[in-house]
């Protein structure tokens, strides 16, 4: 049987409550479930969300997607009292397959998604094997509280890639896992977002804590994609290219639709100079998520190192156009300015490229990440000194912060304009003689 394909609307919440859970995350784990029943193609997860809070019409949807079919709903919470409205619909005809409301209390969550899963699988009479069944109703936790906790770091997790953002979740991780000392997902999380912690150079963030929470667990639930894509996020950052593409490999197999394992795997592809490689795991990327502006950025990068120059111009105006969104909701965020000072060098607008990184500068500190990528923006825009300056502050970084740096500066088409300075080359000099240091440094 062609496997039919299926495509979830975003879910919103109740106007007059914030939920203490995520319904876009309930959403996603509904998603995910039904993309591992052999008989549904089900189109990438977080596809949908770029329909968030806009009025659109299901075949636009379809067509846009090409799809099938496409749910749609709604989550509620008043009390402890949840109602989720669903209805599957025809893409093509806007028929509809099959309507249901639940109401239930927020202790039945997990019954309730299973539920829906179930119905919506035999709405489309599509026969479950036993093994798939399994899989439908594996939640990794029966504590409604953990769930609910778990829900709200992963939400702070896909706010933005930004430390403050990603502490905030790893808190919320750590306590989901004193809530439940046996969620596997929470411990995946908790390696995530030290994986992120650590290429920012955060001292508190170290490779073996994150090896150790990923193992753990894969112990507590073998198989577990997000733990094998945060296995191998700690391998990139370390260097270890070859392991980290297993682990990636590993993560794909459990869940194709893994943003984090699809992104990272291209930056692994890509610092090892396989650029089209990395240009369609790239790809793959903004199909799952089409607002991150790093994919896009990443993507930009490929194609200016492949020689494509319209697709790196085309990348960088998609890409400059969700930083100017992220700049006007975060205005104090410098990275995004160094995203967008070197986009605008790429597109020719020199002056105002030169206002953001003179914006980024001032508030840049001592954020080495922050620093690195003004280094970019500088090379870019034609000023080597002040590059080198900001590149020469990356020494200071913790040994596995380094490691990854000079990995990527040999790779970096942004840096290209400094490759015959002398001031680089006796950076990148210094830079792998450090390197060389006895490895009992590295945390």
């Amino acid at each position: 049987m062609r496997p039919k394909k299926l495509r979830f609307a975003d879910c919103s919440s109740a106007p007059t409550q914030r939920l203490t859970f995520s319904a876009c995350r309930i959403t996603e784990d509904i998603i995910t479930d039904l993309a591992k029943v052999s008989a549904l193609r089900v189109i990438a997860r977080n596809s949908s969300f770029i329909y968030k809070g806009r009025s659109v019409d299901v075949k636009q949807v379809g067509r846009e997607l090409g799809v099938r079919y496409v749910l749609e709903g709604s989550v509620r919470k008043a009390g402890t009292k949840v109602r989720i409205a669903a209805q599957l619909i025809n893409g093509t005809d806007r028929g509809h397959v099959w309507a249901e409301r639940y109401d239930r209390d927020l202790e039945d969550i997990f019954a309730l998604q299973d539920e829906i899963s179930k119905h919506i699988v035999d709405a489309l009479k599509v026969r479950l094997l036993a093994k798939e069944l399994e899989t439908i109703t594996k939640r990794g936790t029966d504590n409604p509280e953990a769930y609910q906790i778990y829900l709200m770091g992963r939400s702070f997790f896909y706010r933005g890639h930004e430390s403050r953002s990603i502490k905030t979740a790893r808190g919320l991780f750590a306590k989901a896992i004193d809530v439940d000392p046996l969620y596997a997902r929470a411990y995946a999380g908790l390696a995530d977002c030290d994986s992120y912690l650590l290429l920012a150079n955060d001292p508190a963030a170290t490779y073996d804590n994150i090896i150790d929470n990923a193992n753990r667990a894969l112990e507590l639930d073998p198989g577990l994609s997000d733990a094998h894509a945060s296995r191998g996020i700690a391998m990139f950052t370390k260097g270890l290219r070859a392991e980290a593409e297993a682990e990636f490999k590993l993560a794909l197999e459990g869940d194709p639709t893994s943003f984090e394992a699809n992104f990272f795997h291209g930056r692994n592809c890509h610092a090892q100079g396989q650029f089209e490689r990395a240009r369609s795991l790239y790809e793959r990327t903004i199909t799952l998520k089409p607002d991150d502006y790093r994919a896009w950025d990443q993507l930009r990068a490929v194609h200016v190192s492949l020689g494509h120059h319209q697709e790196a111009v085309q990348s960088a105006r998609e890409c400059l156009r969700l930083i100017e969104g992220e700049i006007a909701a975060h205005p104090d965020e410098p990275i995004l300015m160094c995203y967008g000072g070197c986009l605008l060098a790429d597109l020719g607008e020199m002056e105002r490229g030169a206002s953001w990184a003179s914006r980024a500068a001032a508030i840049a500190g001592d954020d080495l990440r922050v620093l690195y990528n003004l280094a970019c923006c500088y090379a870019k825009l034609g000023k080597p000194a002040e590059a080198i300056a900001c590149l020469e502050r990356q020494a200071s970084g913790s040994p596995t912060y380094v490691a990854s740096v000079v990995a990527w500066m040999k790779k970096d088409s942004d840096l290209e304009p400094l490759r015959n300075h002398p001031r680089y080359l006796a950076l990148a000099d210094r830079m792998e003689v450090q390197l060389a240091e006895p490895p009992g440094l590295i945390p």
